[in-house]
């Protein structure tokens, strides 16, 4: 007998995880923060699980399907539990949960991976295994035993979870955010879908399992998202940060320099017209930023006194925010003093 065996639909996977190597890759390049770290881990996780299903379905021998399926479910264990946790971070939840939550809900991954890893000692995870033939090629078929459903249940709940906190952050932030959360909650109902296809005993690919595919998908949706949206260098912080009808001019802009939002009475002090500036580098509205951006000061706050529009005096303070523990933009507010330096001469 020989070791390895083919088929055509192995193709579908090494594309699959080209993609997913190609977005680790690129994902290195992406500036330090947790949700970029949480994405990184996705998308490495992700192309391991789908490289490990390659060399399973590839191999003849028991034994060797059984040891690359452990390496298999390194993948797909991480890519759930990394998943959520990208989710709680893209969407600015990350006060939620801390080490304490992280670590409970680590409890089921680890527990389940020891289960794979020991699944010949016991039957729990599987009842059964055994290689069955299908049109010449040897695969894998199990019974599946308790530890297995209490997996699949863990993993359909924090993926629902990723769901509906997905479209709860979507309708929480004013319209103009939406386009910058919608690849998100197609993604995360891409993930579901296939479940919901084997619930129904659907799979146009049988007897070869198409959720990582689904995943891959996913990670081609990121990749157009980044050159197109600029996602996840545009993280959505929360709109309170905010207050829209304030008094002082308001202007939040990303470590890129474009911006992320901006209020009513920033538009009207640089006489723009609506939020079509989102995106834009600020110095396109507001050109005399431009020589702090050429100092390219250090300080954690800086304060300086701007004459803008008709010979009007404003107050600029500019203060660095942290978004999930790192810096990730700067606040720029301006105060009109004109009537105030008027009275001190």
């Amino acid at each position: 007998m020989e070791f390895w065996q083919s088929t055509p639909f192995v193709i579908i996977y090494i594309v699959a995880a080209g993609i997913l190597a190609f977005l680790s890759f690129i994902s290195l390049k992406l500036k330090h923060s947790r949700t970029t770290n949480t994405f990184r881990a996705v998308m490495l996780s992700a192309f391991i699980w789908v490289v490990g299903y390659i060399l399973q379905i590839s191999g003849t021998n028991l034994e060797f399907k059984l040891i690359i399926l452990r390496i298999e479910y390194a993948g797909i264990i991480s890519s759930v539990f990394f998943w959520f946790l990208f989710v709680i971070n893209y969407t600015n939840y990350r006060q939620l949960i801390d080490k304490w939550v992280i670590g409970t809900l680590a409890i089921i991954p680890i527990l389940t991976y020891l289960e794979v890893l020991t699944l010949t000692l016991h039957d729990f995870f599987y009842a059964s295994y055994q290689l069955e033939d299908f049109n010449g090629m040897l695969l894998l078929t199990k019974e599946y035993g308790m530890g297995f459903y209490i997996w699949t249940g863990y993993a359909y709940l924090i993926t629902t979870a990723s769901l509906l906190i997905v479209f709860f952050r979507a309708f929480s932030l004013p319209r103009k955010y939406r386009n910058q959360i919608l690849p998100l909650a197609i993604s995360v109902f891409l993930i579901i879908l296939p479940n919901i296809l084997y619930v129904f005993n659907i799979n146009p690919i049988y007897p070869f399992d198409f959720t990582n595919l689904f995943i891959a998908l996913v990670g081609l949706i990121m990749l157009i998202s980044m050159h197109l949206s600029k996602f996840l260098n545009m993280i959505p912080v929360a709109y309170n940060m905010v207050v829209k009808d304030a008094q002082m001019g308001i202007i939040i802009i990303n470590e890129y320099h474009e911006i992320l939002d901006i209020n009513n009475t920033a538009l009207k002090i640089l006489n723009q017209k609506n939020y079509s500036v989102i995106g834009k580098t600020v110095t396109d509205i507001f050109p005399e930023y431009q020589p702090y951006l050429e100092q390219n000061r250090k300080e954690d706050e800086f304060k300086d006194e701007l004459v803008l529009g008709d010979n009007l005096t404003f107050e600029m303070k500019v203060t660095p925010f942290l978004n999930q523990g790192s810096e990730s933009g700067k606040i720029i507010g301006l105060w009109e003093i004109t009537e105030l330096k008027s009275l001190l001469k």
